[in-house]
């Protein structure tokens, strides 16, 4: 499977990026901006939105290559042994969910 996405890995920066945008940025390794969270004033609370879920947020967008990767490698043991064997169907019940998890990411069909 090819990524359609930028590369990871991906990293948060929380720190503001200009005197009048604050915000949690995400970044790849090189400094091209994936993402930003932010926010205009430097307030704990903005729109019911805490602090630490803004951090939390970015934390977790800034995760999502390696989410995938993980996801995708966990799918494909579940299914086939490392001798080849395919258990098609598989008898783990959460595959249909991690197989959707990835079709969203990947947008194509689970």
């Amino acid at each position: 499977m090819t990524s359609k996405h930028t590369p990871g890995p991906w990293v948060v920066h929380d720190h503001p990026t200009d005197p009048y945008q604050y915000g949690h940025h995400v970044t790849t390794a090189d400094g091209l901006t994936v993402c930003s969270v932010t926010y205009q004033l430097p307030v704990s609370t903005l729109n019911g939105v805490e602090e630490a879920t803004r951090i939390a947020n970015a934390r977790l967008i800034a995760a999502a290559p390696e989410l995938l990767e993980a996801l995708i490698r966990l799918e494909s043991e579940l299914v086939e042994d490392k001798y080849g064997n395919d258990y098609e169907p598989s008898p783990f019940e959460n595959l249909a969910v991690a197989r959707a998890a990835i079709a969203k990411a990947t947008g194509e069909s689970a």
